[in-house]
């Protein structure tokens, strides 16, 4: 803040002012909730959700942005409390959006293993029959969803709605104590938390284990990044590390190899035992399904995952729609940004005869880096699976990526800009698929608890839109056993449905979301089309509530 200035406004005076502010900010982004609610995002919305946000909103996010900008700037103003508030208030803005406009808790995956929480109460025990990929494998998110549940009474559909604002707060301060720890000059740990939570485009704030996971993993690199020597910080560490394991293996993967990685550089390697034997000692009880898994698909040819996460990458341009090509390229945007100023960061320390290895944060960064990207040669790809691995990599190389550009930058109007520019891209990448990805119809789970329910299958039947399936599963856990088609399996390309596959189904479901996701991708949705064929008229409805068809094979019938 201009120095004229702060001789006319004394610093408790600008405190209130960014409090009128950010309060103020908060009142617009309600109101436009209360003008759109209940919101639903169809595939012709060329920016999903953003396309339906009122003036309210953008006056709200231009007013919340403009003071947290004079705050940063305010280099007199250093309250952790104001900045942990502006944070709160923008998350509302970057998350809380469609948690309070759309209708149903949002996106399937929250349905489903959170119901597993249920089978826990009821059973009292964890269900581990299923050794690989079952999320119920990894028991601590369904013991701490069946805690919290039992202990406070609330429902679980109300649990699965507002956990998001609770992950966001907890993400928060958990990102503002890194730059904190990592002693960030001045203002910095409010940006470093700042550019952290506006590239998080990501779906994984839901009630599941990744989202869970991420957290763990958070605590950990904060913990590992600038470790001492003390008891107490090698015991958190430790249990933190085993909660990890128990949430989430590919997380818990992501820890292990930047911790070799760190501690080979640091010449540290009493941690990397340790680690290792807490990795597998759980994963014993998986061991054969793992061994099988990494015979056939991990270490058989890891240079051939490369590849195939090159191709993938390729394929992401081939976009059939405008709308889907707006959020993918905002997506990849994020990956530019990072990278030009990541290598700025490092040629800006050069260029001012700042030696790497003298920066005693910037080198662990770097190689922590380095360990994460390590996951393209540990972690299966292959398929749509090979997007999710990319996604991965991205994800935990945020936080290291975040930390180099600002422990290298020191350009504040530089970097305010770049925060600005991830927020800008933050809503179409975000919700820019919200119609295929994000929403959760009250139709689409009508339908899903009737087929559950009252349909009760033990049959093979086809769902259009795969892990859409989630919200049969919600209805009914024990339904994971009943074989499922989908999309991926039984269109042989975005114009024509294999006709043999469908033979074998004895249930369609078509839903809302599955049409969507469809039109979203391919501008059509072959299903509906091939339901008008000869072939498709063979199924006939049994449940129709508009936006939701089930169809009966009248073969089997």
């Amino acid at each position: 803040m201009n120095t004229d200035v702060r001789q006319f406004i004394s610093e408790q005076s600008r405190l209130k002012l960014y409090l009128i502010m950010a309060f103020a900010s908060l009142i617009l982004l309600f109101h436009c909730i209360g003008q759109i609610k209940p919101v639903i995002v169809e595939p012709t919305d060329l920016f999903g959700l953003a396309s339906q946000l009122t003036l309210s909103y953008w006056v709200g996010l231009c007013v919340i942005l403009l003071c947290s900008i004079f705050a940063f700037l305010d280099r007199e103003h250093r309250s952790d409390a104001l900045f942990i508030f502006l944070l709160v208030v923008i998350g509302l803005f970057l998350f809380g959006i469609a948690i309070f406009s759309e209708e149903c808790p949002r996106d399937y995956g929250n349905y489903y293993p959170s119901a597993e929480a249920l089978n826990v109460i009821q059973s009292h025990h964890v269900n581990v029959s299923e050794i690989i990929p079952m999320y119920n494998s990894w028991p601590a998110t369904q013991l701490m969803g069946a805690s919290v549940l039992e202990v406070t009474g609330i429902d679980l559909y109300e649990f699965i709605r507002y956990f998001p604002l609770f992950w966001v707060f907890c993400f928060i301060c958990i990102t503002y104590s890194i730059g904190k720890r990592l002693k960030l000059p001045s203002n910095l740990p409010f940006l470093l938390s700042l550019f952290i939570l506006s590239s998080y485009w990501l779906m994984w704030y839901r009630y599941d284990p990744p989202s869970i996971a991420v957290l763990l993993y958070l605590l950990c690199f904060m913990l590992l990044i600038r470790l001492g020597n003390t008891t107490a910080e090698l015991i958190l560490v430790i249990l933190t590390f085993s909660g990890l394991i128990i949430t989430h293996s590919i997380t818990s993967l992501a820890i292990l190899l930047p911790l070799v990685s760190l501690s080979i550089y640091r010449k540290q390697l009493k941690l990397i035992p340790l680690f290792i034997i807490l990795f597998l000692s759980w994963y014993m009880f998986l061991a054969m399904g793992m061994f099988e898994k990494g015979v056939s698909d991990w270490w058989s040819a890891p240079w051939r995952q490369m590849f195939l996460m090159t191709q993938q990458v390729e394929k992401i341009g081939a976009i059939a729609t405008p709308q889907r090509m707006i959020s993918r390229y905002s997506m990849l945007a994020y990956l530019g940004l990072y990278g030009v100023a990541v290598i700025a960061a490092l040629v800006f320390l050069r260029i001012n005869k700042v030696k790497l290895a003298e920066n005693k944060y910037i080198m662990p960064c770097i190689f922590w880096a380095g360990g994460v990207i390590g996951l393209s040669i540990a972690v299966p790809s292959g398929g749509a699976f090979t997007t999710d691995v990319l996604h991965r990599i991205y994800l935990y190389g945020l936080i290291p990526a975040a930390c180099i550009i600002l422990l290298g930058l020191r350009n504040r109007k530089l970097l305010v800009t770049l925060a600005i520019l991830f927020i800008a891209l933050h809503l179409p990448a975000h919700y820019g698929p919200e119609a295929a990805y994000g929403q959760v119809p009250t139709t689409e789970l009508r339908g899903a608890e009737f087929f559950a329910l009252r349909v009760k299958p033990k049959e093979p039947y086809f769902y259009n839109g795969s892990d859409i399936t989630k919200l049969v599963y919600y209805y009914d856990p024990k339904l994971v056993s009943i074989p499922l088609y989908s999309p991926e399996q039984s269109f042989i390309s975005p114009n024509k449905v294999d006709t043999e596959i469908m033979k074998k189904v004895t249930y369609i479901l078509n839903g809302k979301l599955g049409t969507n996701r469809m039109i979203w991708a391919y501008g059509h949705d072959p299903l509906e089309e091939w339901l008008n064929t000869e072939a498709g008229a063979e199924f006939a409805p049994i449940y129709d509530n508009v936006d939701y068809q089930i169809y009966i094979n009248n073969r089997i019938q």
